[in-house]
C-alpha cells in the first residue's frame, strides 16, 4: 500500500533530522552512502507512482541543505541489502548525470 503525501514527509522530516547524525556516525562517505539510501530506497518505495518523483525530490532537497548533493545521482545495487548489520560486502555503484 502507497503512503500519502503526508506520511511521506513525515519520513523525509525524519530523514532530514537522521542525516547529521548519520554523516557524524559513518566511518567514510561509503558507509553514509550505503545508510542514507537504505532509508532513502524505503520512502521512495513507499511512494505512489504520482508521489514518486515529489518524494525523490525531496530526498534531493535533504541532501543539498546537508551539502550532499550530487548531480542527480542514479545507485545502481549489486547486492541486494540485508538486515542489519551491514556485511561489507554490499555495494554501490553511483553514476553521476546532469539534471
Amino acid at each position: 500500500m502507497s503512503s500519502t503525501r503526508e506520511e511521506l514527509q513525515q519520513l523525509m522530516d525524519e530523514l532530514d533530522k537522521a542525516t547529521p547524525m548519520m554523516l557524524k556516525a559513518c566511518h567514510d562517505d561509503a558507509a553514509f552512502w550505503l545508510t542514507f539510501t537504505r532509508v532513502s530506497d524505503s520512502i521512495q518505495e513507499a511512494a505512489a507512482a504520482g508521489d514518486a518523483d515529489w518524494a525523490k525530490d525531496g530526498i534531493d532537497n535533504i541532501l543539498r541543505k546537508h551539502g550532499r548533493a550530487i548531480n542527480r545521482t542514479v545507485v545502481v545495487k549489486w547486492a541486494r541489502l540485508p538486515p542489519d548489520p551491514l556485511p561489507a560486502a554490499v555495494g554501490y555503484v553511483f553514476v553521476t548525470h546532469p539534471r
